[in-house]
């Protein structure tokens, strides 16, 4: 009996030769006595369990690179397939950016402390102002009750108020720190700008930028390039995870040999994002140690789990146990007449229940016939046969992924000229467009108007201020003339007169700061005015070339165009369901010709699971169109322009030494599937377990063994 079981959501074609047809034959009749003809199956010690097969993919471990900063990617200097050395750099952070962001977070810094020492000055000096009156309040009370209540309550709400300034200077002081640390991290970012491999191995990842995205913005730990050395790998297969942790026995075949697994549950922390992401993770197996598993990735494969499992027992089919009032009971056939005998099933599986008491072996067991063929039938000599399933996909295009995005820099710009097309080969440095950006276009003519009315407005308000200086001081010397300093008045008015001065340094400060701000801003726009050539980052072939017309205005980061590697291209496939894994074989077949290549998929986007150096993370893709998508390469060298147009065939799954039956002969009993065969010359009822039904086909995988004879009615 073979072990093989199958159950496949897959479609495809599958060609299997059955050979060994015999001859029409009659059905014999059946004869008086009844008793006489009953069937019956011998019973006999035999293997017994249930046993599941899955569609099953074997897949590389990876290694992910990530920034450890949200920033901008200026240029991934690897692409899909190609093999790197470790300490070779994968990415470049845009620095540019970053060094602009430095720049004003100091300045900004440098501001905020000078502003919480001349606010925290101010507000002082408003509670001195405050603590001279309550004074001068308890110096009046005398003994009157209320008074002194009064004077109690100042003194409450003045701790309040210098409380409450305190607690202010604290809350700038912690902006002030974070801040700081900004700071003091901008060396770790500026050293951290370059992704580099910590090991060798091939790329099976790269980040591409869509059109929502064209600067390149990625967010701190999202994955922008994927390595793996394609020597360690999991199996993947959509097995619901109670089904697997109950297996006794989980392996796959491949190549006639046969590997064991071991089921792998993913982390809270897997689960937790795959299901933030709406991903459905498919189940994972490892392999055991010690294997080497370098020849099996991409390997697309049956996974077969047993349980229930019992090695050589007594056993009957489901049809011949009864049970009646708690009692389990078989009919034992001696002399051609039924005879009745209690039993004591053990195991139960699909397709035989296991016997521990009250049958020998050798015994036979009564069957209740049902569905037997019609008058006319064939018997079919059962082969081992090759399996196939297939899948074409024709919606296929080039794409030359890594593509390097040419952007618009100025804030408004008009588009002179375009000195390229899509599909056009440049080198380094050639003239992509030309672009216009006049003063009064630009922001430019915008900071200088900003500027003036700031000087307006910072003057004015320090014409205001001395004036209100002068009538002070005036004030102030006109009561040092008359002896006055000792009074409250005096008190308060120096107080107030140092209040104003701090004021008027803040506003210096202020004023300083925000002209700096704007005059930086004015000096970046004076490098974008007038005639501006946007030239070629790399050699490359441009693609996705802007449709905005001569003529019109572009604003800042709008794509102008994208260069592509122009030595790498390669075949993508979007498809919803059945998607390639990486490292599978593919053929490229041509339309309306007999040629045919080879190929391999480079990267499938459903892969999710994958290694980040010591813990395992889920791959994303936030553009939804991009999560269904395979690359695929030629291994000839020849281009894809040459071959156009085409269609990818891949083989979804290959099992060889397979039986497989014509589907009429199957038969269905209680959810169970069963066949007749021909055995000594008798029909015998025989359980099975499917595998792949196409509707004119069935793959067996437990229940029939090559030589029999199954009966297939006409």
């Amino acid at each position: 009996m073979s072990s093989k079981i199958r159950n496949f959501l897959c479609f495809g074609l599958i060609l299997v030769l059955l050979t060994g047809c015999g001859t029409t034959q009659e059905v014999p009749m059946l004869l008086e006595p009844i008793e006489m003809m009953l069937s019956g199956r011998v019973v006999e010690k035999q293997d017994i369990g249930d046993v599941t097969v899955y569609s099953a993919s074997i897949k590389p471990y990876g290694d992910s690179y990530a920034f450890s900063y949200d920033c901008q990617v200026e240029q991934i200097q690897v692409r899909l397939g190609e093999y790197v050395e470790a300490g070779q750099v994968l990415a470049v952070m845009e620095s540019s950016a970053f060094e602009e962001e430095k720049e004003q977070i100091s300045r900004e810094l440098e501001w905020q402390k000078k502003e919480d020492v001349f606010l925290t000055e101010i507000a002082m000096t408003d509670v001195e102002m405050a603590r001279l009156h309550v004074d001068m309040m308890e110096a009046n009370a005398g003994s009157s009750v209320d008074a002194k209540q009064a004077v109690e309550e100042s003194r409450k709400e003045l701790e309040a108020q210098e409380e409450q300034v305190l607690y202010d200077s604290q809350l700038r002081k912690v902006d002030i720190e974070e801040k700081q640390k900004l700071i003091n991290n901008s060396g770790d970012k500026w050293n951290n700008r370059y992704l580099v491999a910590e090991k060798s191995g091939y790329v099976t990842y790269v980040k591409e930028f869509s059109s929502d995205n064209p600067t390149g913005q990625v967010s701190a730990e999202e994955i922008v390039v994927m390595l793996s050395d394609k020597k360690e790998a999991y199996v993947a297969a959509d097995v619901v995870s109670a089904k697997a942790q109950e297996a006794d026995q989980i392996y796959i075949e491949v190549e006639g040999k046969r590997y064991d697994l071991t089921y792998s549950p993913y982390s809270d922390q897997e689960k937790r994002i795959a299901n933030n992401a709406k991903i459905s993770l498919e189940s994972r197996f490892v392999f055991e140690e010690g294997i080497e598993q370098e020849n099996l990735i991409g390997k697309i494969t049956s996974l077969y789990m047993v349980s229930n499992q019992k090695k050589q027992v007594l056993s009957v089919a489901p049809d011949s146990l009864f049970n009646e009032n708690g009692e389990y009971f078989v009919y034992v056939l001696v002399d051609g007449k039924k005879e009745k005998r209690t039993v004591v099933p053990g195991v139960y599986t699909e397709n035989a229940i296991e016997i521990t008491e009250g049958l020998e072996e050798g015994e036979r067991v009564y069957y209740p016939t049902s569905d037997l063929p019609g008058k006319k039938y064939s018997l079919v000599t059962l082969e081992e046969s090759l399996f196939t399933v297939e899948k074409n996909y024709s919606q296929t295009n080039i794409k030359r992924p890594s593509a390097m995005s040419v952007l618009v820099k100025p804030e408004i710009a008009v588009l002179k000229e375009i000195k390229v097309k899509n599909g056009d080969e440049v080198k380094q440095g050639d003239v992509l467009a030309v672009l216009s950006v006049e003063e009064g276009i630009g922001q430019t003519t915008g900071y200088q108007l900003e500027l003036e009315e700031l000087k307006t407005s910072y003057e004015y308000q320090r014409m205001l201020d001395n004036n209100e200086m002068k009538k002070k001081e005036t004030r102030r010397q006109t009561m040092r003339e008359n002896q006055k300093e000792g009074t409250l008045e005096y008190k308060v008015l120096s107080l107030e007169i140092a209040k104003l001065q701090y004021q008027m340094q803040l506003a210096d400060e202020e004023y300083r700061y925000q002209s700096e701000c704007i005059r930086q801003n004015m000096n970046r726009e004076d490098e974008l005015t007038g005639t501006i050539e946007v030239t070629a980052p790399q050699d490359g072939i441009v693609s996705d070339m802007t449709s905005v017309a001569v003529g019109y205005s572009l604003t800042k980061d709008t794509l102008l165009c994208k260069i592509a590697d122009a030595s790498f291209q390669c075949a993508v496939i979007y498809e919803e369901k059945d998607v390639i894994p990486s490292e599978c074989e593919v053929t490229i077949d041509l339309y309306n010709t007999d040629k045919s290549y080879h190929g391999k998929v480079l990267c499938a986007y459903k892969d999710a699971v994958r290694t980040v150096y010591n813990d395992k993370r889920i791959l994303t893709e936030e553009v939804e169109q991009m999560k269904n998508i395979v690359y695929v390469s030629l291994e000839e060298d020849v281009s894809y322009e040459e071959i156009f147009p085409f269609e990818i065939r891949c083989a979804l799954m290959q099992e060889e030494n397979a039986i497989v039956i014509p589907s009429r002969a199957m038969y269905t009993e209680n959810n169970r599937r069963y066949v007749w065969i021909m055995k000594d010359d008798q029909m015998e009822k025989r359980y099975v377990t499917l595998g792949y039904n196409n509707g004119n086909e069935t793959w067996i995988i437990q229940g029939l063994s090559v030589g029999e004879q199954i009966v297939v009615e006409e």
